[in-house]
């Protein structure tokens, strides 16, 4: 094990030859794992912990994308990437910030039963498909920061459109 050892992926093309396959299934990160810039064909990531920072920006997901009961400990950040096809956080568990601001979602798209130690950052995300939040945990941050009103009715906003009235009563 090497604790705190940082593994980058910066541009990595996920999409031909041995690396179409590859699968981060169970595994633990334990330093900043750098996505930005790589394209998958199909990401498994389920399982897996990441205990540094995550930084999938511009990345690319052409098809199926799978986070399910994912563990991120600190700063996740999917700011401007793109998911063709379904993508699954299920009963993922976000410790920190998570950014998913200005990305596309060509698939439906679920958070179930995830849950958000900070309101996730989903503004200026388009989602072309139906989103299903149900089940998910915000905490509410004391004292509230500059931008998490905002944050929170974005989430409203998803929830009232995908017909959560749970979800819709919870942000505000």
């Amino acid at each position: 094990e090497n604790p705190g050892r940082e593994v980058h992926f910066w541009k990595v093309d996920f999409t031909t030859g041995a690396n179409k396959s590859i699968s981060f299934e169970g595994f633990i990160f334990p330093g900043e794992a750098n996505f930005n810039g790589a394209k998958f064909w199909t990401a498994n990531f389920e399982g897996t912990v990441f205990k540094g920072g995550t930084l999938f920006q511009r990345a690319a997901f052409e098809t199926r994308a799978t986070f399910i009961d994912a563990i991120f400990e600190q700063r996740a950040s999917f700011i401007t990437a793109s998911f063709e096809d379904a993508t699954v956080f299920l009963r993922a568990t976000f410790k920190d910030v998570a950014e998913f601001t200005g990305i596309t979602f060509n698939g439906i798209v679920s958070f179930s039963g995830s849950r958000f130690r900070i309101v996730p950052d989903l503004r200026a995300t388009d989602f072309k498909k139906h989103v299903t939040l149900h089940g998910i945990e915000v905490n509410f941050r004391r004292p509230a920061q500059y931008g998490d009103a905002d944050m929170y009715r974005r989430l409203k906003e998803l929830a009232v459109n995908a017909r959560d009235h749970d979800r819709e009563q919870m942000f505000f």
